[in-house]
């Protein structure tokens, strides 16, 4: 039988629900910020003042960041809190800078990766994207049960780069469409793009692991 047939009996045979679930990546939710600041002198950036990851690291509030000035905010921002600078202050002080130091790189963390950043501010919308969140069409899914079915047969290194390649660029477009949804201010859009995103995600990570130990 054919790669495609063999996706559609096994389609089959665990339906499609069944089949997306499989796929989907587990995610974690982003931590709060840090509440309280009391001597470190933070300039408003934390406690009650700061709201969000976005207000933390000095960036907008957008989907569509500047990565490189997202870096360099968080590397100021985390040289200034490091806990090693108050290493001669109470043991108080030093908690709350380690607090500080977490919470920075958390969000540094949340809205460096787009699939984060994603489910962060469909968070903050009062989206909520149920766990395993499920694709409902069955040429994504198909496609989706295909390369994941050449992953597992091949061991083929230029085989995989070529997976990769696709794959990336996949994952690169359902980034740019979910730019537009959040523009545009369709959140039902963003929350099938995320969807769609979380399984892209998952088969990248799949082709390098898999490139990672041939």
């Amino acid at each position: 039988p054919t790669r495609k047939h063999g996706a559609q009996a096994s389609m089959r045979r665990r339906g499609t629900a069944g089949f997306a679930r499989s796929l989907f990546l587990r995610r974690s939710r982003p931590l709060n910020v840090w509440k309280i600041c009391r001597e470190i002198p933070c300039r408003g950036l934390c406690g009650s003042k700061v709201e969000d990851y976005f207000s933390m690291l000095e960036m907008p509030q957008s989907f569509a960041l500047d990565l490189k000035q997202l870096e360099a905010n968080y590397k100021k921002l985390q040289q200034k809190h490091h806990p090693d600078q108050y290493a001669t202050k109470s043991m108080q002080v030093q908690a709350e800078a380690e607090e500080a130091s977490s919470s920075i790189n958390q969000a540094y963390a949340t809205l460096k990766e787009p699939l984060q950043r994603a489910r962060y501010m469909m968070e903050r919308e009062g989206v909520e994207e149920e766990e395993g969140e499920i694709l409902t069409d069955p040429e994504i899914l198909m496609e989706i049960m295909e390369i994941q079915e050449q992953i597992a047969e091949t061991d083929d290194q230029d085989s995989l780069a070529r997976l990769l390649e696709d794959s990336s660029k996949q994952y690169d477009e359902t980034v740019n469409d979910i730019v537009e949804a959040f523009a545009e201010g369709d959140l039902q859009r963003v929350k099938e793009k995320v969807a769609m995103l979380s399984y892209y995600n998952t088969i990248v990570s799949n082709i390098k692991l898999k490139m990672s130990v041939e």
